[in-house]
């Protein structure tokens, strides 16, 4: 199947009845999942830690969940000690999301041959059970010296061994957006509409942190990106998105915070009002900040499960978890 151009894109998109552009005030169509309709509420104490292997021994952060039958899989980012902190992906499982095990003792992922895209770090993950394929599949960044994150594919019969399938998306052109980065997928299925959408973090070369991009594929692996959702620099960084109930629901880092929106269409974004959802605690596993959430709606137990990165004053990283009752 040849990629999806842009033109493609947006006329797919143009079927699905685009909003007006975003605005801050609250969208009428949507029911909010933010504190503003929600109450979350924080564990005191990190749900996930990094191990004392080397592989892992400097912390753990950039998850994904993923829940399949009656386990959930966490896919969390490792980062190596001592030396430099390289970064590969490895997997936990779990009864309730709280308690967890470690799948392997060894990274499910690890980093690709020299000159490859994913050669220095591959991090980041995003992971849903694909019910058509009977497949866990996983999309990532891959980071390469002095070019910087793309993002690559791979896939799981059991969500414990992975095949990688390589990149699957790649810079913009010259002075785009995304010309210098992409990272921190977020990808979801749209079931209606039969199309992937990823959502990924995209920078100009030495930039940090950028805009949004939006990008759609009927595969999952021929992606068509579709614009920038957001100019503004400061917000959606590392957005995790769903859907409920017709609209999309999006969890993001505001620096120190994690902040919520939604959307009618997953391009055009509105703010709730308090934005804030989760905010740093003094004194605890995440007094510096929070950032990078992941959302899973447990539609059967009325609740809304959030997992995020939690860092100390003096930056000893570990997931934390929150949850809020569905009303």
């Amino acid at each position: 199947m040849p990629p999806i151009t842009r033109r493609d894109a947006l006329a797919t998109l143009a079927a699905v009845s685009l909003t007006p552009r975003f605005a801050v005030a609250a969208v009428p169509r949507c029911g909010s999942l933010g504190a503003d309709r929600l109450t979350y509420v924080k564990r005191p104490q990190p749900v996930f830690a990094a191990g004392d292997a080397g592989w892992e021994a400097g912390g753990v952060l950039h998850i994904a969940v993923c829940r399949h039958e009656e386990t959930y899989f966490l896919y969390d980012t490792a980062v190596a000690s001592p030396g430099y902190g390289y970064r590969t992906i490895g997997v936990a499982t779990s009864a309730d999301g709280v308690e967890w095990t470690r799948g392997s003792d060894r990274p499910v992922l690890t980093r690709g041959t020299e000159g490859s895209f994913d050669d220095v770090h591959l991090h980041m993950p995003s992971v849903l059970f694909d019910a058509q394929l009977g497949k866990f599949r996983m999309w990532y960044a891959g980071y390469q010296n002095n070019r910087g994150n793309t993002i690559g594919y791979a896939e799981s019969d059991d969500g414990l061994n992975w095949t990688k399938h390589g990149q699957v998306l790649s810079y913009g052109p010259e002075m785009s957006f995304d010309s210098g980065s992409l990272r921190e997928p977020s990808v979801m299925y749209d079931a209606k509409n039969r199309l992937f959408k990823m959502w990924y973090s995209g920078t100009m070369p030495n930039q940090h942190y950028g805009p949004t991009g939006y990008a759609i594929s009927e595969d999952g692996i021929h992606w068509g990106k579709v614009a920038a959702i957001n100019g503004d620099q400061e917000r959606f960084i590392g957005i995790h998105v769903v859907q409920h109930r017709g609209c999309y629901h999006g969890w993001y880092g505001t620096g120190p915070h994690i902040g919520y929106a939604n959307s009618l269409d997953g391009l055009h974004w509105q703010w709730a009002d308090p934005e804030l959802v989760i905010t740093p605690s003094p004194g605890t596993f995440d007094a510096r900040y929070v950032q990078a959430p992941v959302v899973l709606l447990d539609e059967a137990h009325d609740r809304l499960q959030l997992w995020y990165n939690g860092a100390t004053a003096n930056e000893q990283l570990a997931i934390g978890y929150a949850e809020a009752k569905l009303i």
